[in-house]
């Protein structure tokens, strides 16, 4: 009897460490708009932005807290002090298989294989979790969000139908173009451009996605601007600071996009 009351304090006790952590990062993504959830695997989902269900895991985490307290005897804390090898051990090995079962069932329910299909550009599979699972539209678009920034090209083909190309995400507000942009994903870029989206769209900050392309400091830089060059994107739209794409190339030493620019505007 005195193992079980012990080791059901002890379970009780780790258990709610699990849902103060869950509380914790719901409420983080909630102040800081971080999606920390992706981090850990899953793809976004309304719950894990959701202050209430936040409060709701504190509360449990205080209350199974309290009940493992409770449970756990002298007898144990006179068990620890002799016996510390094995109570850390015990400890460890006690943790790690709640964390790891918390943590399969927090992936599997929350998304976490629409993001693995994702990750793998597995169209099938996300196929069939679209059908198995009721998603809301901001389920949808974050999905969508995750497969441009994977460059899950299938993926994105999928969500196309159903994600809403206004949406915005971050600090920044990008939309799929803009953040396929800021990412470096050439390929998503032209697909996405087949889906009838304005090429001189401009952001809060006057930005286009020429703009965006020239800011950008990857590898792909010279690709990006040449493919929405070929697009007939506009050269001469202005920011919120008088800047058009040409004088930002110029202000960042960008010869060869420079010489670029000028001989398609003389054109």
């Amino acid at each position: 009897m005195k193992t079980l009351k012990r080791t059901s304090g002890i379970f009780l006790q780790l258990i709610a460490i699990g849902v103060f952590v869950s509380a914790f990062i719901i409420f983080v993504n909630q102040i800081f708009d971080l999606n920390l959830n992706l981090v850990i695997g899953s793809s976004l989902i309304a719950t894990g932005k959701d202050p209430v269900i936040g409060v709701i895991n504190l509360v449990l985490a205080l209350f199974l807290f309290s009940a493992g307290k409770l449970l756990v005897s002298v007898e144990v804390e006179r068990y620890v002090t002799e016996n510390k090898l094995k109570s850390v051990l015990i400890l460890v090995f006690t943790g790690t298989l709640f964390f790891s079962l918390g943590y399969f069932l927090i992936w599997h329910f929350s998304g976490g294989r629409a993001y693995e299909a994702i990750r793998k550009d597995n169209q099938e599979e996300l196929k069939k979790i679209l059908r198995s699972e009721n998603f809301s539209q901001v389920e949808i678009n974050e999905m969508m969000h995750t497969s441009v920034r994977e460059n899950a090209l299938q993926c994105v083909k999928l969500l196309a139908e159903q994600a809403n190309f206004s949406a915005k995400f971050g600090d920044s507000q990008y939309t799929f173009l803009e953040a396929a942009v800021m990412w470096g994903q050439v390929e998503t870029i032209e697909l996405l451009l087949n889906y009838k989206q304005n090429i001189n769209h401009q952001n809060l900050f006057g930005h286009t996605l020429l703009h965006l392309a020239i800011l950008y400091r990857g590898k792909y830089r010279n690709q990006i601007v040449k493919l929405l060059m070929r697009k007939k994107c506009d050269l001469q739209l202005k920011d919120i600071y008088g800047k058009t794409a040409l004088d930002y190339a110029e202000s960042k030493g960008l010869s060869d996009i420079v010489l670029l620019l000028q001989n398609t505007g003389n054109q």
